[in-house]
């Protein structure tokens, strides 16, 4: 209940803060939502990907995330590559984000070029 309430605050701030932008509501609505990807490349084919397109280019979603297995993200330059693809297609600039946990779940690690990274556990156990 309290994450709920919390969701609805956000919300009405988010939507009262752009008012006078000219943002439409439909706008405003679309940048709370994000999808996600699996792949690493607009070029690849299927009806995933074929939704994917349409989402970022007729439903103005705010962001993505990337839940992409470690071989999709091979180097720093290919995930460059794929989000700036991302970004050409869509209306507003995207909120981009990925499954990056640091322990067990390190798609971004050192090995394939990334800068190390704390895990979850190092960072809660500092203080």
């Amino acid at each position: 209940m309290r994450s709920c309430i919390s969701w609805l605050v956000a919300s009405m701030l988010f939507l009262s803060a752009s008012a006078g932008a000219g943002v439409t509501l439909r706008e405003k609505l679309g940048q709370m939502v994000m999808i996600t990807v699996t792949g690493d490349s607009l070029e690849e084919t299927g009806p995933s990907m074929d939704t994917l397109k349409s989402d970022l280019a007729h439903r103005l979603v705010g962001g993505v995330v990337m839940f992409v297995w470690s071989e999709n993200l091979a180097t720093p330059a290919r995930i460059a590559r794929f989000t700036g693809q991302l970004q050409a297609l869509a209306h507003v600039p995207l909120l981009l984000a990925i499954d990056q946990e640091g322990g067990k779940v390190a798609r971004l690690s050192a090995s394939n070029g990334f800068a190390a990274s704390s895990t979850a556990y190092d960072l809660g156990t500092v203080l």
